[in-house]
């Protein structure tokens, strides 16, 4: 919300009226007089209506009670006479600033008034004279008074002003009450205390509250606003607009916040590390007492991007909203976290620009007020340690942030914040490949932010802080996880060299320990197999596949089914391995004769090339081909002896065969045959049979 309130305008408190409700009585005889006086009290009869009607252009609230007494002591008779008990005045108690007091009778006659210091510093006593006031005798009474303006700073609860107005109400007298409140309606209104109907007529709104079953605690405060009449400044630093948003009765504010914010901001930004968001969108600065009604100095608003604090000037109050741009749900959905790291990055922005390092007082967890800090959310303003326990909240939560930022330094908080502001795992993987999407579980929880502190901010200490100020007791969480860390550990070297998987991190981050440690030992598993592919691989040249790789690193299935990818590839690469051997190995004779034209070398690239993209199917079937051929090369070879042997005895026929039938031709010829028989006609013998 925004950092507690210290100084400035406190929210008053129920039973500062208790005494709104004492009569004056003084009897006949002044025998037993304070007995008689205590009994007088309660039999007197009152009723009022107090109206608190808002008058901006008169820079003040005018106040009127009107109020009715009737005297109900019955008269005594005695020895020595009658006793009669009487009144001389009416009391009320006001605002110590009230001003102006003016009563008059029910005839018009002016009464005389008196104040005192009350028995609180904020208030004071009046006294409304009236004549003795007897048995069964009514008396009507008329007090008007003012709530002036109080000066910027000052220890006025009242500020009236065209732009904005507050100050608190309550009934003038006991009894029977009746309080109404009118305000212009330019004004929005916000009232804190008890309920009141509203009405509009007019250009007014009135608030009422009827029959008020007890006065004496009863208690509102009203905050009315119309910022159309605040002055704006408008200025730019570090590339960020900002809106100053002042009363007009306070130039002294808005020239400190314009120094603050020009000096101060960057000194923020540069120690958060973060950009300012949201991008384009202005920052709105307004003066206004209205987070003080809720005891905070100010607060912020993520939905306009809007700061609303008090008049105080003071640096860090400043800058701690300033810093709420970044520390809100949209990082860390936590209460405690975003204002223990305003407090801490603001305290840490005002010693940069020259100022003193605050820091936060020891916590006591026996204190009043003490809570874990899981459980310090919203507060209840009506719960009867409210106050005690947003102080106890406000520092322990600083507490917490600021050891862990001496434990590892602005530096690591930087890297802490940067990664919780995108919401990344803290449990990485491969920085080369984007992550998925985080899971939801413990997305903005302090959980989260113990895990970012660990793995990403190196942390040594936040684990101890958190057990004792933060966790609920008996949480065994942190004892759970730490065990897991350690398994996670081992579960890391034991597989280095691989990214370690998605499911695993998640269930890491969501604080599943069960399933976590369920996973790592079949991920290591599959990674000793991938690292056997590996060391088969990369002999030949190759790598594991990429696309097994990100299965195992990302894929969210169950890793059983990365273990029987990995099979796959390992047969696939065993293959490969056994075909390279086959193919780029020594050879006999006949299998080079049998390896002459083959594709042997061919389907080996493309088993390689397979393999590499990540079909181990193919690349198999690619490799068991190309060692199959190579396995055939020697039979292969044989044959193709035997059949060139053939076919060089076939020649080797034929040749000698047309030699003799040339060398008999020839011997024909000689023989005076010129001509010859035709050898290939095959009648050669017959005709020489004739012949002869």
């Amino acid at each position: 919300m925004g950092r507690r309130s210290t100084t400035g305008f406190r929210r008053a408190r129920r039973g500062l009226i208790a005494g709104a409700t004492a009569v004056l009585a003084v009897p006949t005889f002044l025998v037993a007089t304070p007995t008689i006086a205590r009994a007088a009290t309660s039999g007197l009869q009152q009723s009022s209506t107090t109206t608190y009607t808002v008058d901006p252009a008169a820079n003040a609230v005018h106040v009127r009670v009107d109020v009715t007494v009737t005297n109900t002591v019955p008269d005594r008779h005695t020895s020595r006479g009658v006793e009669q008990t009487y009144y001389r005045g009416i009391s009320v108690v006001v605002l110590a600033e009230a001003t102006n007091f003016h009563a008059v009778s029910a005839s018009g006659s002016t009464l005389s008034v008196t104040a005192q210091p009350a028995s609180v510093p904020i208030a004071q006593d009046l006294e409304i004279h009236i004549p003795n006031l007897f048995y069964q005798h009514t008396q009507h009474a008329l007090l008007d008074y003012d709530l002036p303006n109080g000066a910027p700073r000052s220890k006025s609860l009242t500020r009236v002003t065209p732009a904005f107005a507050t100050f608190s109400a309550w009934p003038g007298s006991g009894g029977d009450a009746s309080v109404v409140i009118v305000v212009p309606k330019a004004f929005d209104v916000d009232l804190v205390g008890d309920p009141m109907n509203e009405q509009s007529a007019g250009a007014t709104v009135t608030y009422t509250a009827n029959q008020i079953a007890h006065p004496e605690q009863w208690f509102v405060t009203i905050s009315a606003r119309d910022d159309t009449k605040l002055v704006n400044h408008e200025l730019t630093v570090g590339g960020q607009r900002f809106g100053i948003r002042a009363l007009p009765d306070d130039p002294g504010w808005a020239s400190f916040v314009a120094s603050q914010v020009r000096k101060g901001a960057p000194a923020l930004q540069k120690l958060v590390g973060l950009k300012w968001p949201p991008a384009g969108l202005p920052l709105e600065i307004t003066e206004t007492v209205t987070p003080y009604l809720y005891g905070y100095a100010g607060w912020y608003s993520a939905n306009d991007n809007t700061i609303e604090i008090g008049d105080a000037l003071d640096p860090q109050v400043v800058l701690h909203e300033i810093s709420h741009t970044w520390f809100n749900s949209h990082l860390l959905d936590e209460r405690w976290i975003d204002e223990g790291l305003a407090q801490e990055f603001a305290a840490r922005a005002v010693a940069a620009t020259g100022g003193t390092l605050e820091s936060p007082k020891p916590v006591n967890p026996s204190a009043p007020g003490a809570v874990r800090l899981e459980s310090w959310t919203n507060v209840d303003l009506k719960a009867q340690n409210s106050e005690a326990r947003e102080a106890f909240g406000y520092n322990a939560s600083w507490y917490v942030i600021r050891q862990v930022t001496n434990d590892i330094g602005v530096a690591g908080m930087q890297r802490v914040l940067a990664a919780a502001n995108a919401h990344a795992l803290p449990y990485l993987g491969d920085k080369n490949v984007p992550e998925a999407n985080p899971p939801t579980g413990n997305a903005g929880s302090w959980k989260r932010l113990l895990d970012y502190l660990d793995q990403t901010g190196g942390a040594h200490d936040a684990d101890a802080l958190f057990e004792k100020y933060v966790a609920l007791p008996g949480d065994k969480t942190i004892a759970e996880r730490a065990a897991a860390r350690q398994k996670y550990v081992k579960f890391l070297l034991a597989t280095a060299g691989l990214a370690p998987p998605l499911v695993v991190r998640q269930a890491m981050t969501s604080w599943d320990f069960d399933t976590a440690t369920e996973l790592m030992p079949k991920a290591q598993q599959a990674s000793d197999t991938i690292r056997a592919i590996g060391e088969i691989a990369s002999p030949l040249g190759l790598t594991v596949p990429k696309l097994l790789q990100q299965d195992y690193a990302y894929q969210q299935a169950v890793i059983g089914t990365v273990q029987l990818e990995a099979n796959k590839d390992l047969a696939a690469v065993k293959a490969l391995r056994s075909a390279s051997h086959a193919v780029d190995g020594h050879h006999g004779v006949l299998a080079k004769i049998g390896l002459i034209g083959a594709n042997h070398k061919s389907r080996l690239h493309a088993a390689r090339d397979a393999f590499a993209s990540g079909d181990p199917a193919a690349a198999t079937a690619a490799a068991l081909a190309a060692s199959k051929t190579v396995h055939d090369a020697s039979t292969a070879g044989l044959l193709r002896l035997v059949l060139a042997l053939v076919a060089i005895l076939v020649l080797v026929f034929l040749v000698v065969t047309v030699r003799r039938w040339r060398r008999r031709r020839a011997a024909r010829r000689r023989d005076g045959d010129p001509a010859g028989p035709d050898p290939a006609s095959g009648n050669g013998e017959v005709a020489a049979g004739v012949a002869g």
